[in-house]
């Protein structure tokens, strides 16, 4: 999280903070953008998400050849084996499925959700109607619930290949998968998050700023 003082309300003596010494969020925020008001300590918390490499994030849907990659149970057990410089092939493998799984691992974010979109892979995740309001505020939950229910839909010839939904509208997978795509290059980058983050703190960007 990304702590940033506000103004106190009330006090006296050096209990009480002006606005000449205290760093501000952006002009007039609002107390819902916030994570919540921290009791007694004069804080807000604003949320900061993962993100991943504007590079790893495809523009159109890939062509898919397999139905559903279940390879993350969970932090501590992994059942692909791809190594350090193995990069490439395991973004390929993601790719050409047309659904992956994930779910909270260590904690609610996780790099696996980014990936996965970034890739053109669905999200199954996980407890996704459970999470709390406060984090992973940077994904598209209404898309990934969408993802969800597509995902339970009857879909057949899914054990040798990607399968294929007479349940779901024509084109709804590929529609989806492009909006996803479109939703990570605009918020889910790390040029994306680095101006989330100048923006917060209310440092001007300059159009053509290399972030």
């Amino acid at each position: 999280q990304l702590l940033l003082p506000q103004l106190a309300r009330g006090g006296s003596g050096s209990d009480r903070r002006s606005r000449s010494n205290i760093v501000l969020p952006r002009a007039n925020v609002a107390t819902n953008d916030a994570n919540f008001w921290v009791a007694g300590t004069n804080v807000l918390l604003f949320p900061i998400s993962f993100s991943i490499p504007k590079e790893r994030i495809l523009t159109k849907p890939p062509k898919k050849t397999a139905f559903a990659i279940n390879d993350s149970r969970s932090w501590q057990i992994k059942n692909y084996t791809y190594g350090p410089l193995q990069e490439d092939e395991y973004f390929h493998n993601l790719q050409r499925h047309r659904f992956g799984d994930t779910r909270r691992k260590g904690g609610h974010d996780c790099l696996r959700h980014y990936e996965l979109i970034a890739s053109g892979c669905v999200p199954v995740f996980l407890g996704l109607e459970h999470l709390p309001p406060s984090v992973l505020t940077t994904l598209p939950r209404s898309l990934l619930a969408q993802g969800m229910e597509l995902h339970a839909l009857p879909w057949q010839g899914t054990e040798h290949g990607a399968g294929s939904c007479e349940a779901a509208p024509p084109n709804a997978y590929k529609s989806l998968v492009q909006k996803l795509l479109n939703h990570a290059e605009k918020h889910l980058s790390t040029e994306a998050s680095a101006r989330r983050l100048l923006t917060m703190l209310d440092i001007p960007i300059s159009d053509g700023t290399k972030i």
